[in-house]
């Protein structure tokens, strides 16, 4: 990561020529650059030390403003703090910045996915969101006996189909202030109207 870091900053790519659990070689990415670095695993510790490199460029450095070492991963690293303290960052935004701060252009793409990588764990990602929903339904019936709540997915995929959550009190509400009537007009929350001629809602869903 910080081999990376520095190639970013220095603006210069770097290509892989060898990299295992014990050794990592690369050198500059532009043909005829001598700049190299060798590094080696230090025995009975998880770290590597530098044994040879060579730190001179007679490249000049990239000419093109993208650069193929800010990958999806970076881009999170480099926008993190950034959207803990403003999470309605839009990807236009995050280029911009990266832009600012480091010189180099990425594709709005990459801004997205990084954007989504460092939100999912903040928020967590949707599919663990969904994952939580039979459990809240579980609670609902059970904090408030007499409501309804169930989802429903596909039985094929196990995707998410529908959701349905209709609290004690609407039900009692419905059953017995309000018109024998149920609107509905496209709308997630199904309601009534009460004696004095207000919306009551009923119950919510979602597909």
């Amino acid at each position: 990561m910080g081999l990376r870091d520095t190639a970013i900053a220095l603006h210069f790519e770097i290509q892989t020529v060898m990299s295992d659990k014990t050794r990592f070689t690369a050198k500059c990415a532009s043909e005829g650059c001598p700049w190299f670095i060798h590094a080696a695993k230090l025995p009975g510790v998880p770290t590597f030390t530098i044994r040879t490199i060579h730190n001179e460029h007679t490249c000049g450095g990239i000419a093109h403003l993208d650069h193929q070492q800010a990958s999806v991963q970076w881009v999170a690293n480099s926008v993190e703090q950034h959207l803990w303290e403003n999470p309605q960052c839009k990807p236009k935004e995050i280029l911009k910045e990266i832009h600012r701060v480091h010189g180099i252009t990425l594709s709005y793409k990459q801004a997205w996915r990084g954007k989504e990588r460092i939100m999912a764990t903040l928020r967590g990602s949707f599919e663990e969101e969904f994952c939580l929903l039979p459990q809240c339904c579980e609670q609902i019936r059970q904090i408030n006996p007499g409501s309804l709540a169930s989802v429903h997915v596909n039985v094929v995929d196990n995707s998410f189909q529908r959701l349905f959550i209709s609290f004690q009190a609407s039900i009692c509400g419905f059953l017995n202030v309000c018109h024998p009537l149920i609107g509905l007009d496209r709308t997630v929350v199904p309601s009534s109207f009460d004696g004095d001629g207000a919306l009551f809602p009923i119950a919510f869903w979602c597909c």
